[in-house]
């Protein structure tokens, strides 16, 4: 009985030790998670695509749109008509968090190059150096940059992924918070 005492006693430690190493210097391989998508919204098989008047809230797209701005929203024009999404489009999505619907820029859509510069806390999108269309530099922080690091493989954003953000620069919650959407998560494209 004391041999067992003494084997359970010493063995169950070494277990638990070798179970810690183990994880410490092999931890699981990161699970990619799938972007964020909103509630589908359209039925593919009574697919149509309508318009729809919204008063803008807000001023993350400033000066472009202003707050209170009234705007026409082409509903279900990616998923239903089958419309490519572009670069510098404007969107309306749903918020992952809140459930509003909000509206951004397409920035970064798949195919696209992407490389981080993780010294200057930048990224080039084609070859350039990130920045709004006054020219004002986008920078992330460190935990921004995750983004990039999941859904950019050996430098193409990945398919089916799609970062949006909008000319004010630091007044604007953007994909550097939620991450990329789906292609399904956008609900229509704003008529400028």
């Amino acid at each position: 009985m004391n041999n067992r005492r003494f084997v359970l006693l010493v063995s169950l430690p070494l277990a638990l030790w070798a179970f810690f190493l183990t994880r410490h210097f092999f931890p699981p391989a990161p699970r990619v998670p799938p972007p964020k998508t909103a509630t589908r919204l359209y039925d593919a098989t009574k697919c149509d695509v309508r318009a729809e008047s919204y008063a803008v809230k807000g001023f993350s797209m400033e000066p472009m749109i202003r707050n209170k701005s009234v705007i026409t929203l082409r509903m279900n024009w990616y998923n239903c008509a089958n419309h490519a999404p572009r670069s510098s489009d404007v969107v309306v999505f749903e918020n992952p968090f809140t459930r509003e619907r909000v509206i951004k820029k397409l920035s970064m859509v798949p195919g696209d190059r992407v490389e981080v510069d993780r010294a200057s806390r930048t990224v080039k999108l084609n070859g350039t150096i990130f920045a709004n269309s006054k020219g004002t530099v986008y920078e992330f922080a460190e935990s921004e940059l995750k983004w990039f690091d999941i859904y950019v493989k050996e430098g193409i954003l990945m398919s089916g992924v799609y970062f949006l953000f909008w000319d004010n620069v630091r007044g604007s919650i953007d994909s550097r918070a939620y991450g990329p959407v789906s292609l399904e998560g956008i609900l229509g494209k704003v008529d400028l």
